[in-house]
């Protein structure tokens, strides 16, 4: 190599010429050692990847997430598979480990998923989710709109295959969109994907049922943003009501949006000064997200953080209580504190409880001496 720099090219490849029956007799003793261990670390990659699958639901283990996250990668190390690449990236990614999902999407990406149309579109879709959560939104728009393109692509040879995909996408820009305030991209990309989801319904409820509802939530969201309420009310009543025949069926899946749709409604029937019913929605989402996150505390406190947020911020101006709105507000920042800076978009969320608690007018002492006696 020092031959090789300086730029002496015969005289390197005459050292080599020299070794190469030795460098060529090693060289087959490793690759030799790489057969013969190849089916044991492949199957090693197995059984950890087996392993963290069943222990990613373990709830009873105190230490499931951090051991879910030992067995994967143990996995990931002794064989790199799509399978057990993917499935940690969506792992961290549902438990709002967001900077890892990051790293691991973009290996998979890198790895795996460049050389395939439909696994590239399906990977840049969800990393724009992880870019989106993060608040990252000029990353994310970039990876939708290059999904949104090659599902588009595919789906004019396969639509029976792709359309989904392409709905799918659709519904996540349009939610960017609508974050950034870009009212009338996003409402049209939520009618697109819901014309998508109600063809698709029609052939297949059971699979796409689900996706209409929570499109039909998407765009009733908008509308109350626009203050178009009736039409609102109308898309979430439609939604709540698909919501609760799959939570019926499957509550562990369907569950978390009935809360959602829930939530939604009370915001709304809050807006129209239909205050006993938006009441009577703040507290069965709010049951919901608490009985989700005593079992999965790390998918789900987030969400009853933000309706004890609403519930507060109702206490103040809708229905006046003082006592109550100051103690919702201080379990949102007992909740967020931990974790709001590994999930930027729930800094809002603490930023308007502690706004709430200044509206009450609360010292900074009369907070400080609340939150360590909540402490105790």
């Amino acid at each position: 190599k020092e031959y090789f720099d300086q730029g002496e090219i015969a005289a390197a490849r005459a050292v080599f010429d020299d070794e190469r029956e030795q460098m060529q007799g090693e060289n087959d003793r490793l690759v030799k050692a790489k057969e013969q261990l190849m089916p044991q670390l492949k199957q090693s990659s197995d059984e950890y990847f087996l392993r963290a699958l069943m222990e990613r639901t373990a709830y009873d283990n105190q230490n499931w997430l951090d051991d879910t996250c030992e067995y994967f990668e143990r996995s990931i190390n002794a064989k790199a598979t799509e399978d057990n690449m993917f499935e940690y990236a969506l792992f961290l990614q549902n438990h709002n480990r967001l900077g890892q999902a990051e790293l691991w999407y973009q290996k998979y990406l890198d790895e795996f998923a460049r050389c395939d149309k439909a696994e590239c579109a399906m990977t840049l879709n969800n990393l724009a989710n992880v870019h989106t959560a993060k608040n990252e939104l000029a990353k994310a728009e970039s990876e939708y709109v290059e999904a949104l393109v090659t599902y588009q692509e595919l789906a004019t040879v396969n639509p029976t295959a792709y359309l989904s995909g392409v709905a799918m996408t659709f519904n996540n820009l349009a939610g960017l969109h609508f974050d950034k305030n870009e009212l009338a991209k996003a409402e049209g990309e939520y009618v697109e994907a819901l014309a998508i989801y109600r063809e698709l319904a029609a052939i297949n409820p059971a699979a796409y049922l689900p996706f209409v509802a929570t499109t039909l939530n998407n765009l009733a969201s908008l509308h109350r943003n626009k203050n178009e309420l009736a039409k609102a009310e109308g898309e979430y009543v439609k939604a709540l009501v698909i919501y609760r025949e799959l939570a019926a069926v499957n509550p562990v899946a369907y569950l978390p949006l009935v809360a959602t749709t829930l939530n939604n409604l009370a915001i709304l029937h809050r807006n129209k000064n239909e205050l006993a019913k938006a009441e009577a929605e703040y507290v069965e989402a709010l049951a919901i997200r608490r009985e989700l996150a005593a079992v999965n505390p790390a998918a789900y406190l987030p969400d009853v953080a933000m309706t004890l947020l609403n519930i507060a911020i109702y206490h103040l101006y809708s229905v006046p209580d003082r006592e109550r709105s100051v103690n919702y507000a201080m379990e949102v920042v007992m909740i967020l504190s931990p974790i709001a800076e590994a999930l930027p978009y729930t800094q809002t969320y603490l930023q308007k409880a502690m706004r709430v608690w200044q509206e009450w007018g609360l010292s900074e002492e009369d907070i400080q001496q609340r939150l360590a006696e909540a402490g105790k």
